[in-house]
């Protein structure tokens, strides 16, 4: 008994320590309090919102709510980042998720997001 418990508790220890690295990367980080990840965000939709060849309507910035890193790192230093970007779209009353692609201080691209995050769970910037 005594060894199936020992065996029990080292594969439990492996699991931690192989979802704590591997998995790690790919969960996302929430960055709801980070400054930075804020004005990330906010700096991404300002870009968007001067494009005159915008797809989707004028966003109005509201909070960077988590980020995805892309896979591939780039040669100049910068990471690409997935940001998941809560905004409200000119003329709706209700904001939207949205991933914003960014490399740096480029925006690389902009989706409405599949993610459903509630309006009362995210207090705006």
């Amino acid at each position: 008994m005594a060894s199936t418990s020992g065996h029990l508790l080292l594969f439990l220890l492996f699991l931690r320590f192989f979802s704590s690295t591997v998995f790690g990367l790919l969960v996302d980080i929430d960055v709801y309090d980070d400054k930075e990840f804020q004005v990330k965000g906010a700096a991404a939709l300002g870009v968007y919102n001067n494009d005159p060849h915008r797809v989707l309507s004028w966003l109005d910035f509201c909070r960077t709510l988590k980020f995805e890193k892309k896979v591939s790192k780039k040669r100049d230093g910068d990471e690409p980042l997935e940001l998941l970007v809560f905004a409200t779209p000119v003329g709706e009353s209700a904001p939207a998720a949205y991933w914003v692609s960014v490399h740096g201080n480029k925006l690389m691209g902009i989706r409405r997001a599949d993610e459903y995050i509630p309006e009362r769970e995210v207090v705006c910037v």
